[in-house]
């Protein structure tokens, strides 16, 4: 016997008196080789509401897959003119993405509004935004009257409320150094 040979058992012999009719007629029933499942090499589908069976029992995804991922979790900041840097998405959208921002920390007595001041495309396809910080403003002091004052006052001072009002933007105060949370999420509604 030469030295790496690996020693035959003695239940498994060259000539053990089996037929090839022997073999097929034991196989017989048995699963074809184009009939064992076999690891699919692509991508797995992306997940979708309701969910949806695979239509191959043959394929399987294999150990170690990952499905594509649907949502996009990245941050901003507000800069001094109210608008964020360019929000870069992880995954690009083929639709408009559902967007959520969320302040981090607010601060501030006046809650802030956030929302997209413009999209950016690659094509078709959304692959980040800019986002508009704000806060309201409290509403402009006049001077406390009384008595006469405020009666003779009542008259011009109508009038200049409204001129002090006039373009007064609420909403105009500064969200300059907010942090902001930007969660995009693939639509379920189209395809």
């Amino acid at each position: 016997m030469a030295m790496n040979a690996v020693p035959r058992p003695a239940s498994v012999q060259p000539d053990s008196g089996v037929t090839p009719a022997q073999l097929n007629a034991a196989l017989a029933g048995k699963a074809n080789k184009s009939e064992v499942p076999t690891a699919n090499p692509a991508a797995p589908m992306p997940e979708m509401v309701g969910g949806k069976a695979g239509v191959d029992p043959r394929v399987f995804d294999a150990k170690g897959h990952s499905h594509p991922r649907v949502v996009s979790a990245t941050y901003a900041m507000i800069k001094a003119n109210g608008l964020s840097d360019p929000v870069m998405f992880t995954q690009q959208f083929n639709y408009q993405p559902c967007l959520v921002l969320t302040a981090v920390d607010p601060g501030g007595t006046q809650p802030p509004q956030l929302v997209v001041d413009s999209w950016i495309k690659d094509g078709t396809n959304f692959v980040g935004c800019v986002v508009k910080g704000y806060r309201a403003r409290l509403l402009p002091q006049n001077n406390q009257l009384t008595g006469i004052a405020l009666l003779t006052a009542l008259v011009t001072g109508v009038n200049n409320l409204i001129a002090t009002l006039d373009r007064y933007n609420l909403f105009g105060g500064s969200a300059q150094g907010l942090e902001v949370s930007v969660v995009a999420i693939k639509r379920s509604d189209v395809t």
